[in-house]
């Protein structure tokens, strides 16, 4: 087993690097999204519609859809603001995961999981970082239970190697420092399984620790002398912590193994990234379109003025049915309902094909079928 110490616990070092950038102060967590921050944003504004359709279908698209048409009722504004809070820490778990899902990561896991090692082989560790992360936050809020499993297991592992990896860590830096012993090469000589191998690995390590100066000679000279009776003692003792240093690598590979095993499925199991899958074998581009609230909204509607002069031509021009063409004076009162009722389901269908699909333009779809009813009222 190779014992590595991973980068996100050099924690010492990251935070002199903040401390510097940011001028003497460790940079506070940013201030949380308002709702109005989420609605001006098209990710964000996708995700947190795709959320509330996911977890309350048509109760959650009436409250958007009185957000949207500005008819807030009085429990709305509480309703809101407990989904915005919900939003927030789903959107501040998926960062999390994007943060621990990089390439080094994608290749080290595809050493302990042979699935991973097939994907990687097909389009490479880079494709299939930029496919998971652009896609966490739809999984989260479409997929819950599945980002959920895959969050919960990197959030272990974080745990874990914040608790007990790093108080093994502290250790080994601890006993390195006093012995005069280079840590890396210490953890390099007990990752050797053969007992041979590792003492001989221990003891040169032990014999270089003492020095090249008078005392370091003397004691090289002396533990010759005595048979390596010096440095065997050293050795046993460092010895003594392979078992549980091993322990702690082996729990570390384990939930690193777990990690690798859901994120496969995640990947196989979602429709969506595997057609993005294919398409980066294509060499297809493979960014996720979000449709946000602004792109919806800024789809030009048709205004009353318009839909009346069109309401006047169709008249102008008669309307047809069983008996023939007919004005509109000779219609009964049944046949112009008929008559008004064919005009705007024609307007609604054309004003449709002009949207780009998403649940917004669903919401904003059944907003304006309430305007063209309203509407009604005016064809005479």
């Amino acid at each position: 087993m190779e014992y590595i110490i991973d980068k996100e616990n050099n924690s010492k070092k990251e935070q002199e690097e903040q401390i510097k950038a940011t001028g003497g102060e460790i940079e506070e967590t940013p201030e949380p999204l308002t709702l109005k921050e989420i609605m001006s944003d098209k990710e964000k504004s996708s995700l947190f519609v795709k959320m509330l359709d996911n977890d309350g279908g048509q109760e959650y698209k009436d409250l958007l859809a009185r957000l949207t048409s500005s008819k807030l009722e009085e429990a709305d504004v509480d309703a809101l603001s407990n989904h915005r809070k919900k939003f927030e820490v789903k959107m501040q778990r998926v960062e999390n995961v994007k943060g621990q899902i990089t390439e080094e990561v994608a290749i080290e896991l595809a050493e302990r999981n042979p699935d991973i090692k097939k994907l990687l082989e097909n389009v490479g560790a880079d494709s299939i970082v930029g496919i998971v992360q652009e896609r966490l936050g739809d999984l989260s809020v479409t997929e819950p239970e599945r980002f959920n499993k895959l969050a919960k297991n990197i959030e272990s592992m974080q745990s874990f190697q914040k608790g007990k990896f790093k108080e093994l860590q502290n250790n080994v830096e601890k006993m390195c420092t006093e012995k005069n012993l280079d840590g890396g090469e210490y953890l390099k000589a007990l990752a050797i399984e053969d007992p041979d191998e590792r003492e001989k690995a221990l003891v040169s390590l032990v014999r270089d620790s003492w020095g090249d100066g008078f005392l370091g000679k003397s004691r090289r000279f002396l533990d010759l002398l005595s048979f390596k009776a010096f440095s065997a003692n050293g050795t046993l003792k460092l010895d003594k912590k392979k078992p549980e240093v091993d322990a702690i690598f082996q729990e570390l590979d384990k939930k690193k193994k777990s990690i690798g095993k859901i994120l496969v499925t995640t990947i196989k199991g979602s429709d969506d990234m595997r057609e993005a899958l294919a398409k980066s074998i294509l060499g297809e581009f493979t960014k996720k379109e979000q449709f946000g609230f602004k792109d919806a909204k800024s789809v030009p509607q048709i205004k009353p003025e318009e839909i009346q002069k069109r309401w006047e031509d169709t008249k102008a021009e008669g309307f047809s049915g069983p008996g023939g063409n007919k004005s509109w004076d000779e219609m009964s009162t049944l046949e112009q309902d008929s008559a008004r009722d064919y005009f705007l389901e024609d307007i609604k269908t054309e004003q449709a094909s002009k949207r780009k699909g998403g649940i917004w333009n669903l919401i904003l779809g059944s907003i304006f079928e309430v305007f063209l009813l309203d509407q009604k009222k005016d064809l005479k």
